[in-house]
């Protein structure tokens, strides 16, 4: 019997090992195939770009296909918004065919999101990580054109971005005579309140990386419902309004 129950033991292990080089095979094959297929879809893909004159993507799109779009070679690479992009971003984006970078932004604004407050210039350690090339071409002193004129905002707000930031602003003729908005005093309007922040005890640092807290002020929230309303009854519809909240990590 114990001979039996040592052979029987045996060939059950013979057997297992011997599926599992089936199935070390088969595997093998599996992702033979697989990286085919992606490769035929890479090629497809390839070849739309390369007959495409105009490729559009993301920063991150850029770096994963990047083989792609080396293989359709672009000679121009024009990036919007570039003072939210991290440098690393941008070399990402360009291949060995690049000729020209055309860069269009704002370093004045949104500068590239970067997790670790240590690596930011705020930190003052010299690492400036959420500087982005645009920004350090333009402070470099890199010839660079600047917009002087805005076809957005009413003058009643040109004038606060105009006092803070942008001293050259224009005000293009169509924002001038707008109609002034219905039921309030003025156009522009700050409030100012001593209500606090909802749990403040929970509200974390900027530099506290790992805060999952956020800001709430119940009172804020109640005096934009009502001025919602309010601008409701006033004839504005959906369409008409939009709300901005600023917001700091």
């Amino acid at each position: 019997m114990q001979a039996r129950l040592a052979l029987q033991a045996k060939w059950s292990k013979d057997l297992i090992a011997e599926q599992v080089v089936e199935i070390n095979t088969l595997a093998d094959r599996y992702n033979h195939c697989c990286d085919r297929i992606q490769q035929l879809f890479r090629q497809k893909d390839v070849h739309i770009i390369a007959n495409k004159r105009v490729v559009g993507c993301t920063t991150t799109a850029a770096a994963n296909y990047t083989e792609d779009i080396q293989s359709a070679a672009p000679g121009i690479i024009l990036v919007e918004e570039a003072g939210q992009i991290l440098e690393s971003h941008f070399l990402t984006a360009m291949t060995p065919a690049t000729k020209q970078l055309i860069l269009i932004g704002d370093h004045k604004q949104l500068r590239p999101k970067v997790n670790n407050y240590m690596l930011t210039v705020e930190k003052g350690e010299g690492y400036d990580l959420n500087v982005s090339l645009f920004g350090r071409l333009v402070l470099a002193g890199i010839p660079h054109t600047t917009l002087t004129k805005q076809h957005r905002m009413r003058p009643e707000i040109s004038s606060l971005v105009r006092e803070l930031t942008y001293p050259e602003l224009e005000d293009a003729e169509k924002t001038r005579g707008r109609p002034a908005l219905r039921g309030f005093q003025d156009n522009v309007i700050f409030v100012s309140h001593s209500r606090p922040e909802l749990n403040a005890e929970r509200i974390a640092d900027r530099r506290d990386e790992g805060a999952k807290a956020s800001k709430e002020n119940a009172y804020e929230a109640d005096m934009v419902l009502k001025c919602v309303r309010y601008l409701g009854q006033q004839g504005y519809g959906n369409d008409d309004i939009v709300i901005l909240t600023p917001y700091l990590g």
